[in-house]
């Protein structure tokens, strides 16, 4: 009887050596499945939120979102945010071509053609980074701020700036969420209006 069962055992080994070295032919490609799945995740048209307290500090929406496992954070397009400012819940809003977040951190960067306002305020920037610890944003320059310009006027600064208004150009600012102030940084250059046509 162990005449007969050594060749079926032979073949079983045989048959067991083949499928083992045929399924570890694949074993690259089945990595390449594994590493392509593990790829980060693709979002498009999304809204986040970050809050403390019950209160929303900030709304992201956001064109398309791509998230990133190993940085953890998300890259976006088109990103516009929304910051509650003060006790009585201002809005200050930033948009961009292109940014990133990073919510573990409370953190968020906008980038090129930064566009803010804040009431009657308009702020332009190549760069605006969110500190979420610190309750601060700082915009990279140039920085320009404007307040009270009428772009109906034709874009002019010196001929369209009305009663208590102003353009005031950096290199750099901070915005400080908390205070609700701007403080430029580096080659400050500003015009203040008088109501006179230049």
């Amino acid at each position: 009887m162990l005449k007969k069962t050594i060749p079926f055992l032979f073949i079983a080994l045989l048959l067991i050596f083949f499928v083992w070295r045929w399924l570890s032919s694949f074993t690259p490609e089945i990595q390449k499945i594994k590493k392509d799945l593990a790829v980060d995740l693709s979002l498009q048209g999304i809204t986040l939120k970050q809050g403390k307290d019950g209160q929303i500090i900030w709304e992201l929406t956001a064109k398309r979102a791509n998230y990133s496992e190993e940085k953890k954070e998300i890259f976006l397009d088109e990103p516009g945010i929304v910051y509650y400012v003060g006790q009585d819940r201002k809005k200050l809003n930033i948009f961009a071509p292109q940014g990133k977040v990073n919510q573990q951190k409370d953190e968020a960067e906008l980038w090129p053609q930064v566009a803010a306002s804040y009431e009657d305020i308009s702020l332009r920037a190549n760069r605006a980074r969110y500190k979420g610890k610190m309750k601060k944003i700082f915009l990279e320059g140039p920085v320009e701020a404007r307040k009270g310009f009428d772009a109906s006027q034709g874009g002019n600064a010196s001929t369209s700036l009305s009663n208590h208004s102003m353009v005031l150009k950096a290199k750099n600012a901070v915005i400080d969420l908390e205070t609700e102030t701007i403080e430029a940084v580096g080659g400050v250059n500003a015009i203040l209006g008088t109501g006179e046509q230049r």
